[in-house]
């Protein structure tokens, strides 16, 4: 392998090997979709199921959404795995096990996300959220009119260091 091409030979590409990875990379650009489509069916169909009075037929086949679900976890289990052995790290069977039974929490926190995104953009908020820093991990040193200086001095409060810089850092305007 060289690069994102595979070869036979010096000179040759493997063209089975590149269809292969043809399919893996159509997997991974098309499997989010695939999983937000699922979760946003899920609460339509645990509703026919229970209160929609359908026949078991009509109720089994409003959870297909399940099988790129099933998908997504066989996937991550193989990719755990491509990760251990490409880094050298090793896993035990309860990695793995782990890795399955938090994948409902892990996709619930996704979907959580998906749903909040969708809210800001139907209030047109596109503000970009970021982590607030109070600028804890840097020291002060010199005068404070000559501004502050990123150094393993002494600690300083995150209030006093937030006093000494100008109003408009971290704000997105331009003094």
């Amino acid at each position: 392998s060289h690069g994102d091409r595979v070869y036979v030979s010096n000179d040759e590409p493997d063209h089975r090997a590149l269809h292969h990875y043809a399919g893996l990379n159509c997997w991974t650009l098309t499997q989010h979709h695939s999983m937000a489509l699922a979760g946003g069916f899920l609460p339509v169909n645990l509703a026919l199921a229970l209160w929609g009075g359908l026949p078991l037929w009509a109720t089994m086949l409003a959870f297909v959404p399940l099988a790129p679900t099933v998908a997504s976890v066989v996937f991550d289990v193989c990719m755990l795995s491509e990760f251990s052995r490409d880094h050298a790290f090793p896993l035990r069977v309860r990695d793995y096990v782990l890795l399955v039974l938090l994948t409902p929490l892990y996709q619930s926190l996704l979907l959580w996300a998906a749903l909040r995104a969708c809210l800001k953009y139907w209030r047109t908020d596109f503000a970009w959220e970021k982590t607030s820093h109070a600028g804890s991990h840097l020291r002060l040193t010199g005068a404070v009119g000559q501004g502050p200086v990123a150094e393993a001095a002494s600690p300083v409060s995150a209030h006093a260091l937030a006093a000494a810089l100008p109003s408009t850092v971290g704000t997105g305007e331009r003094g």
